[in-house]
């Protein structure tokens, strides 16, 4: 019912993420500190592989904000290295805004090297219809062999390019030509009412923006049944159950009394509304689908 700790976070399979199994998520603890930072302020580079970025520089499922395709272009502005406390090994990332929020992808999943069918991708919903078998792409190109073909019928992208649209299929990020026949209907996607409190517009706008993103990322039953059962959520600086914020808790499901309801906590780091959401979705869809408390 809650995602809880000094550290709300949920540990998300990259493979699956986030797959609906992988919504029921146990919050776990996790530190890094950042020893020095250098240069490529304002420097394109580019993705020659899928990555996730995070918030903290060090590879946490706990706090992935975003994932790129291959052939993706980033600007990037410095890079920094972080020892991990639990083993002291060093790495180094780069740092980007992503949504509004520093960001940072792994050092060795950018080039300089400009590939021929490299792009910037603009985050949209669309809600698509697509016939089973239509071919998804790695990279924004049709000269390469498709990577995947869809097998489920609803998607909801989670952004594009001029020719193609951007999906979250099974853990990977893949591309789909905007003109091929397989597409079936193309509608503006819908989303739960999200409310967030006592936040300036700027950072709220990024908030609503990030909460769209994160449910754009789940697979189609997740998404449908947060719609069919009008599970609205509410983002603050603070949680409205006294109980849950002096735990240290992140986020609240709520399913009795007026309806079922997310409460989500955004502060400071290491409070980030991404993984507390879908640990919350994971309750929800627990309720629902077997009526306890999950």
């Amino acid at each position: 019912m809650k995602c809880q700790s000094k550290n709300p976070a949920a540990a998300i399979g990259k493979q699956g993420y986030p797959a609906a199994a992988a919504l029921l998520l146990a919050a776990v603890c996790i530190g890094c500190s950042v020893s020095s930072a250098c240069g490529a302020e304002g420097k394109t580079m580019y993705l020659w592989q899928q990555a996730y970025c995070y918030y903290i520089p060090y590879e946490e499922d706990a706090y992935i904000s975003g994932v790129f395709g291959r052939g993706e272009a980033v600007t990037v502005l410095d890079r920094k290295i972080t020892a991990d406390p639990q083993t002291g090994q060093q790495k180094w990332f780069w740092r980007i805004q992503y949504m509004g929020k520093d960001a940072f992808l792994p050092y060795e999943v950018l080039t300089k090297e400009k590939p021929s069918y490299s792009c910037r991708t603009k985050i949209t919903f669309r809600n698509l219809r697509i016939a089973p078998g239509t071919p998804l792409y790695d990279a924004p190109t049709t000269k390469e062999n498709p990577a995947s073909f869809t097998e489920e019928t609803e998607y909801c992208t989670v952004g594009e390019t001029r020719y193609w649209y951007r999906l979250f299929v099974n853990g990977r990020m893949y591309f789909l030509r905007k003109n091929n026949a397989g597409i079936e209907s193309d509608e503006e996607a819908v989303f739960p009412a999200i409310q967030v409190n006592g936040i300036k517009k700027k950072e709220r706008e990024n908030l609503i923006l990030r909460t769209k993103y994160m449910i754009a990322l789940l697979p189609s039953v997740p998404r449908r049944l947060l719609l069919e059962q009008n599970v609205p959520i509410q983002i603050g600086r603070s949680l409205p159950h006294s109980d849950f914020e002096e735990m240290g808790a992140g986020g609240f499901a709520s399913y009795s009394g007026g309806g079922k309801k997310i409460y989500l906590k955004e502060t400071r780091l290491p409070y980030r509304i991404e993984a507390c959401l879908l640990h919350e979705v994971g309750h929800i869809i627990g309720y629902t689908l077997f009526k306890g408390d999950y």
